[in-house]
């Protein structure tokens, strides 16, 4: 059964107290994990993600909740302590999208306007903690190009 309005709005309130609670604990700072079929990841993956409201159908509108996840936390503990990993290319727990790019350009371009710690993106060999057989035109080459561009001081992270 799919999440409520309300209970997405939740969902992204407990995300930023999470890492508020994280930073008051002593911590560096938080990755938001929207990999792997994570929460964020469902919502990205079109696999996953049937929605036909304000959560789903677009690109836009399936990115919406983890740019809203990434808003609060910014908000809550600032910018220079949030990264968030991603996997574009893992099948992991039923993800996969027959073409990623779309859907991982657009976020990626959002996230960057945040001036986030870092992007983590996992490799498209890796699928969860095991090594798969990627496609060889699967690459992440175009993320590292958005992210880092540039822009010398921006951190993009490959596992």
């Amino acid at each position: 059964m799919a999440c409520s309005t309300i209970e997405i709005k939740t969902y992204i309130a407990n995300y930023a107290a999470a890492a508020r609670k994280a930073i008051e604990a002593g911590f560096d700072g938080v990755e938001i994990h929207s990999a792997n079929g994570y929460l964020p990841d469902q919502f990205l993956q079109e696999v996953s993600n049937i929605r036909e409201d304000e959560w789903g159908g677009s690109i836009e509108k399936r990115a919406r909740f983890a740019i809203e996840i990434v808003d609060a936390i910014v908000k809550e503990v600032g910018a220079e302590r949030v990264g968030i990993r991603l996997s574009p290319w893992s099948p992991y727990q039923d993800m996969g999208a027959s073409d990623p790019i779309p859907q991982f350009t657009y976020l990626v371009r959002q996230l960057k306007k945040h001036n986030l710690a870092y992007l983590h993106v996992t490799e498209p060999r890796v699928g969860g903690s095991v090594d798969v057989n990627a496609p060889p035109e699967s690459t992440n080459d175009l993320l590292r190009q958005i992210w880092c561009g540039e822009d010398k001081d921006s951190v993009f992270i490959s596992a």
